[in-house]
């Protein structure tokens, strides 16, 4: 797209040279707007909290944002999750129906794995990562403060109970 078609003729080579470089430049207007709305879309895809992947058929990674290399490490195919990822993406292109699954990590992280399977003419899946491990570690203190609150308020109750029995 970037030499030009010169009309160096007055006949209908010319005027072929014309149209071809009508057409240049007008589907280079057009891929320089796909361009720009792709780099958006990147970039906001980047800004997420959820890791966002893009993996094709023959399990090559399309695309993959920071928050996703962060969870699964920079290397997207030797990490034991990556792995994991990829067995999951096997199966999800396989049912052709939405699916999730929890991964636990070596670190002691939970990660949500979603994968949306290709629609109609796509080859990719896309696979959303989320990191569950805070939610999870909210949930455990918040059961904990549950049993413990139980506790103590069962061990004042039984010394009134004993209390009021000893005194009947």
């Amino acid at each position: 797209f970037s030499v030009s078609v010169a009309d160096r003729f007055p006949d209908e080579v010319g005027s072929l040279a014309g149209s071809l470089e009508e057409m240049r430049v007008q589907l280079q207007g057009v891929f320089e707007v796909l361009r720009d709305d792709r780099n958006r879309l990147e970039s906001l895809l980047d800004r997420l909290d959820e890791g966002v992947v893009l993996i094709r058929r023959d399990l090559t990674v399309e695309f993959a944002n920071g928050r996703a290399r962060d969870l699964l490490g920079s290397d997207l195919t030797t990490s034991k999750l990556a792995q994991d990822m990829y067995r999951f993406v096997i199966d999800v292109f396989a049912s052709e129906i939405p699916a999730q699954l929890r991964l636990a990590a070596d670190d002691e992280r939970t990660l949500l794995v979603s994968g949306i399977p290709p629609g109609a003419g796509a080859e990719t899946v896309i696979v959303v990562l989320t990191d569950e491990s805070q939610r999870e570690r909210a949930e455990r203190a918040q059961r904990e403060f549950a049993t413990n609150a139980a506790h103590e308020l069962r061990t004042p109750l039984a010394s009134i109970v004993t209390a009021i029995e000893m005194l009947q």
